[in-house]
């Protein structure tokens, strides 16, 4: 495709899913989005990469996103997945290269990604990593020292996904 797009780059929060995913899960604006119907987070709330991938786990498990799951819910329900899946389906069947580049943080844009089946669509996840850039809960603290599983660990971003220097 010599000339033509090769690589499109998707932002994450209320691109591809419909709310703030990252604010949601820090309790950032909780009231506005619970007031409009759209997402109500019950606390405790996270703001770490270990603290949020950890509490969309738990919250998997819980009401009102046990059915579907929180991804599920964030992406705007079953009718916009399977749109949001057709077009990116159309876009890596034409050989376009698929990034996603966002200010949340790597581990839970991963876990939703996962989650809904769609992370194979994308080459690169960069972003936040860690615990360092929006301060930490009482929750998070809790996550970081409990032991890490296996399948969480695939899911943290790495100092090179954090690197803004890399994303040139």
């Amino acid at each position: 495709m010599a000339g033509g797009v090769r690589l499109i780059v998707f932002d994450f929060d209320q691109t591809l899913s419909c709310v703030h995913v990252f604010k949601s899960l820090a309790g950032w604006g909780e009231s506005k989005m619970a007031q409009k119907g759209i997402l109500k987070v019950p606390r405790p709330f996270a703001c770490t990469e270990r603290g949020q991938v950890r509490r969309i786990d738990e919250l998997n498990r819980t009401e009102p996103f046990h059915k579907d799951g929180f991804a599920r819910v964030a992406f705007g329900g079953e009718r916009r997945l399977e749109e949001l899946r057709s077009c990116l389906t159309a876009l890596a069947g034409r050989g376009l290269e698929l990034m996603i580049c966002t200010k949340g943080l790597v581990g839970a844009v991963k876990k939703c990604l996962t989650d809904l089946r769609l992370l194979d669509f994308f080459s690169e996840v960069y972003g936040n990593v860690g615990g360092d850039a929006y301060g930490e809960t009482a929750y998070d603290r809790a996550a970081a020292s409990s032991e890490i599983g296996a399948v969480e660990r695939t899911l943290l971003g790495s100092q090179s996904q954090g690197g803004w220097r890399t994303k040139a």
